[in-house]
């Protein structure tokens, strides 16, 4: 799964087998170890989720669905996130609740 990750969010390539070719066991080891501390994509992920949070709050609860900033995870339609979880969450943070 590391390879996986490693190819879509650094070398931006979806020949997983050619990326970890032209790389050496050691610098492969060194990416497992990289992720242990900081898993490769979570980043972008929470930076999405973040910015999903704070524009929800901002529209009042009525903003954009989680989907527009998360696009490339996919949905069940009885899990999709209500825009009222962000106000909450975000009134709990700032202890308003």
């Amino acid at each position: 799964m590391i390879a996986l990750r490693l190819a879509e969010h650094v070398a931006h390539t979806v020949d997983v087998d050619g990326m970890l070719d032209g790389m050496t066991p050691e610098q492969f080891d060194e990416w497992c170890l990289k992720d242990r501390i900081e898993p490769i994509g979570y980043t972008t992920h929470m930076t999405a989720l973040i910015a999903w949070l704070l524009h929800t709050y901002l529209a009042g609860g009525e903003g954009e669905p989680l989907q527009k900033f998360l696009p490339w995870l996919e949905y069940a339609p009885a899990q999709k996130p209500q825009n009222r979880q962000a106000i909450r969450i975000l009134d709990a943070i700032a202890g308003r609740r």
